[in-house]
């Protein structure tokens, strides 16, 4: 009786161990192919038509200085739905789509990149987009994660 529950035990405990790892391996796989990223960018350019931001400095090469930031609604960027953007980047053909909307009162909110062309069918970024005080009073900062997801996302 007690080689039953001593087996039983073991048992139970690799059963507890298996799941635990195979937990643990999925949320790491996950976690690995989230990276942050840290963007400036100077919205001098946004009294233009259509309103346009810069980005004037860039931890990730696939969002070089020279890349532009075009508000497709800027009249409702500072509303709940916020503004579609488009970010185009210097000599190169894929572009990056996604929406963007402040806080009217702060200026600071959130940008969500969804999807583009090109190698950016499958990018998903989402950042924090902050005023940065100095400088000319254009610049602004994003601060968040990108992935790049995988072909079975197509789904």
């Amino acid at each position: 009786m007690r080689i039953r529950r001593t087996a039983a035990a073991i048992a139970a405990a690799c059963v507890m161990t298996v799941v635990s790892i195979a937990g643990t391996t999925t949320a790491s796989a996950h976690e690995g192919h989230s990276r942050t990223l840290h963007v400036v960018k100077n919205c001098a350019g946004f009294v233009s038509t259509p309103p346009t931001c810069t980005i004037t400095s860039s931890d990730v090469g696939f969002l070089p200085v020279g890349s532009v930031i075009t508000y497709l609604q800027p009249s409702a960027l500072t509303t709940p739905a916020g503004s579609d953007v488009v970010i185009t980047r210097p000599h190169r053909h894929s572009t990056i789509f996604g929406n963007c909307a402040l806080n009217p009162a702060t200026g600071s909110g959130v940008c969500r990149l969804d999807g583009g062309t090109g190698i950016f069918r499958r990018f998903h970024a989402t950042v924090a987009v902050t005023y940065l005080p100095g400088g000319d009073g254009n610049n602004w900062g994003w601060v968040g994660t990108y992935s790049f997801g995988h072909s079975d996302d197509d789904d």
